[in-house]
């Protein structure tokens, strides 16, 4: 998250702490959309997991819905600007 808003000081945070929208609660993924500098950060919200849209300086920007997901376990955006979220890893067996 250092890397998330740089231009915040520890005086002046981009966001609160909190379940509410635009606020983070124990934040656990983050991704940037190339083409256009904004955050996806995936915390645990009021619910089990949620994904959020952030400006590059911290400005909620929308919610997006993820009903079936437990805990993402891992959170990507393709060049084509589409996001990808895993819900378990398995690591096989050699």
């Amino acid at each position: 998250m250092v890397h998330l808003w740089q231009t915040c000081s520890i005086s002046n945070r981009c966001t609160d702490v909190g379940r509410e929208e635009g606020q983070l609660w124990y934040p656990r993924k983050v991704a940037v959309i190339r083409t256009s500098g904004k955050y996806v950060v995936c915390d645990r919200g009021s619910e089990r997991s949620r994904m959020q849209i952030f400006t590059k300086n911290g400005q909620f920007i929308k919610k997006i819905a993820i009903r079936y997901i437990d805990i993402v376990a891992g959170l990507a955006i393709t060049t084509q600007g589409r996001l990808h979220a895993v819900t378990k890893v398995f690591f096989a067996e050699s």
